[in-house]
């Protein structure tokens, strides 16, 4: 929290993700039977928080790329193996058939209520027991999961050919993240540190889209 409000810090603050299979091939070269020693071997600085998923039952709770199936946007998701492991992609956006805003407003959009926080608090207090970490909730993709569900190159074109669209899908998908985000600080008593968003809007070769959009 020091770097967050530009104090000097003794070291520069650590943070850790791996996709499944660099993380089993880490604890199993180090000996380690799960993710929280491996944290501490490796000095980690930040522990992430999520609420529990209790919504549909033929839904998965995280959006695909963590879990093959359909996700609660309404996105399915494949498992593709590859000479390392398994990645997910997208086999249905439900989104991609959409010609009219109205169609965007009328889609079932999925509710905060799908959702149970009531654990963050207590699950804070035990991760800051021992020694102080700064607590993250990652609230989702602003620009990711528009596309999910649009599809990449369809969300993409929409952007110049039909940008209300674009900007409905955003819209829907920015109130949902902020209402599940809020929900998230009032159960923790404000005990969350950092409110995280991110994706990927570039490629090995450039930006994915120009910055005027």
């Amino acid at each position: 929290m020091a770097a967050i409000n530009h104090r000097t810090t003794d070291r520069p603050p650590i943070d850790y993700l791996a996709t499944p299979e660099v993380n089993t091939e880490l604890k199993r070269y180090l000996k380690m039977d799960n993710d929280e020693a491996l944290r501490q071997f490796l000095g980690v600085d930040i522990r992430y928080v999520s609420p529990r998923y209790v919504g549909p039952k033929d839904m998965v709770g995280a959006p695909g790329v963590n879990a093959a199936g359909k996700d609660f946007w309404g996105v399915v998701w494949k498992p593709v193996n590859y000479k390392f492991g398994t990645y997910n992609e997208i086999a249905f956006s439900p989104l991609a058939h959409m010609t009219t805003v109205e169609e965007v407003e009328n889609y079932a959009w999925p509710s905060v209520d799908w959702f149970d926080f009531s654990h963050l608090k207590e699950e804070i207090a035990r991760l800051n027991a021992d020694r102080r970490y700064a607590i993250i909730y990652f609230a989702g993709g602003a620009f990711e999961t528009p596309w999910y569900m649009r599809g990449m190159e369809r969300f993409l074109m929409d952007l110049v050919e039909c940008p209300e669209i674009a900007e409905a899908i955003s819209r829907n998908v920015m109130e949902f993240y902020r209402a599940r985000a809020m929900r998230a600080i009032e159960a923790s008593d404000g005990q969350i540190d950092i409110i995280g968003s991110g994706g990927d809007l570039g490629s090995q070769r450039g930006m994915l889209l120009s910055p005027e959009l």
